[in-house]
């Protein structure tokens, strides 16, 4: 299950949003591999990426805890009802970003979490390098791709959490932002 929805917030609103994480304003975390923890020092290559929790319940961050972290509830709560999930299944909500590469790298396939859960991301800005969602739920064996996504600024992509998913590194482009989002299944 993949779904794709364009324009997913209104156009004022997702505007409002970008403006406030594309500005020197908010305080992003260093990543040596944006997509899983790695334990060092070590170079990822152009794996790397920044991060901005707004939402953490395992962490205890909670929406007040977070630079304009209550601007983010508009969006949260459409995803909640759009997609008739249980009201307080949220468990995490942070912002991505990678930098544009000398080519497209292709960043770690992995799952978000180790449990059942459901994935979404909505794109902030209009950028190049795909989301590559697989067939599989395992990454340690061969992966076949399911869906390619271009980044597109409001699209938003909810699919089942447990399928295995990266991202590439833009090159064409200064940055890819996103907000990725977890909610228990």
């Amino acid at each position: 299950m993949v779904e794709i929805h364009d324009n997913f917030l209104d156009v004022y609103y997702i505007d409002y949003l970008l403006e406030g994480v594309d500005s020197p304003d908010i305080a992003w975390k260093y990543h040596h591999n944006v997509s899983i923890p790695t334990p060092g020092h070590y170079d990822e290559g152009w794996k790397f990426g920044f991060s901005h929790v707004i939402f953490d319940a395992n962490a205890g961050i909670n929406f007040q805890d977070t630079e304009r972290g209550n601007v983010w509830l508009p969006a949260i709560i459409k995803m909640e009802t759009q997609f008739n999930l249980m009201k307080g299944s949220l468990m995490r909500s942070r912002l991505d970003m990678t930098v544009r590469a000398p080519k497209n790298v292709l960043h770690t396939p992995h799952t978000d979490q180790n449990f059942p859960h459901y994935t979404f991301i909505l794109y902030m800005n209009d950028s190049d390098g795909e989301t590559i969602i697989y067939n599989e739920t395992n990454r340690d064996g061969p992966l076949t791709i399911k869906e390619t996504i271009e980044p597109k600024k409001n699209r938003l992509i909810f699919f089942d959490g447990d399928l295995v998913h990266t991202g590439h590194s833009p090159c064409k482009t200064r940055n890819r932002i996103l907000l990725n989002t977890n909610f228990f299944k």
